[in-house]
């Protein structure tokens, strides 16, 4: 890489993963381990709601990369596929209650539907347009 500017923000982007999944572990996998460590009250709901309102504006910036410019950002497109798909996998396992997290499970149901169809039916449409586009590519050499 020539840029400079662009090595040190690859770097600091780097140093930022694992700090994000030093939290994002243990708050998806065991939060009430990160409840109890951090002492959290119920007046502390409202912040993680927050936070993952906040979380969602993020990737939905990467969202719009992909709808602009699907073909110049094809890694992002399927991170955005897969990214719905592992949602779509979470809100099932909220709904069958495999976790025991919830007192109204089905209130998710319409979660699964959105993430599911959104993932599913973008994942064959950039499918088809990737191999429309190497196809167009192929023909032109």
């Amino acid at each position: 890489m020539q840029n400079k500017y662009l090595k040190w923000f690859s770097i600091v982007v780097w140093i930022g993963v694992p700090v994000n999944l030093y939290f994002a572990f243990p708050a998806f996998f065991v939060p009430n381990f990160l409840i109890d460590s951090l002492d959290l009250t119920d007046d502390f709901k409202t912040v993680w709601l927050r936070n993952a309102g906040l979380l969602i504006f993020i990737v939905t910036a990467y969202h719009i990369l992909a709808a602009v410019h699907p073909a110049r950002y094809v890694a992002v497109g399927w991170m955005v596929v897969g990214g719905r798909l592992v949602a779509a996998v979470y809100w099932l396992i909220v709904v069958a209650d495999w976790w025991e997290t919830s007192t109204n499970p089905d209130a998710f149901i319409p979660f699964l539907i959105g993430d599911l169809a959104f993932g599913g039916i973008s994942g064959v449409l950039l499918y088809l347009g990737m191999r429309q586009e190497r196809r167009q590519a192929e023909s032109q050499q």
